[in-house]
């Protein structure tokens, strides 16, 4: 299963990818990456292991809680910076900020283990 995540990974980034680059121009088609990262931290927070364990349950849900905190924060940052006028100085704050989530989510990830 965590190999269709990875893989549904790599296709987001190629989307987002053809977002920036000025390929996908449709408004509506360029808000689907910020609100399927957001959705899917926010659905993150609510996922939880049955490992029979108490203990590894919980460090298996602890360690699912910044990642999913950020994806929820990187999500709407993404949002609001398409959805901003260009004029507004919160967006310059905004352009800058979901990347180093979204760079954070994959530093964290690279010291992730699965219980």
């Amino acid at each position: 299963m965590h190999r269709v995540f990875a893989a549904l990974v790599a296709a987001l980034a190629v989307f987002e990818w053809r977002v920036q680059t000025g390929r996908v121009a449709s408004a509506t088609i360029r808000l689907v990456f910020p609100m399927l990262i957001a959705v899917s931290g926010a659905l993150l927070l609510t996922h939880s292991h049955s490992l029979g364990d108490v203990k590894e349950e919980v460090l298996a849900e602890l360690s699912h809680i910044p990642l999913a905190i950020l994806a929820v924060m990187a999500g709407w940052s993404r949002w609001l910076e398409l959805r901003l006028p260009a004029e507004n100085h919160t967006r310059a704050w905004l352009t800058r900020l979901w990347p180093v989530r979204i760079s954070l989510i994959g530093i964290l990830l690279l010291n992730y283990r699965e219980m």
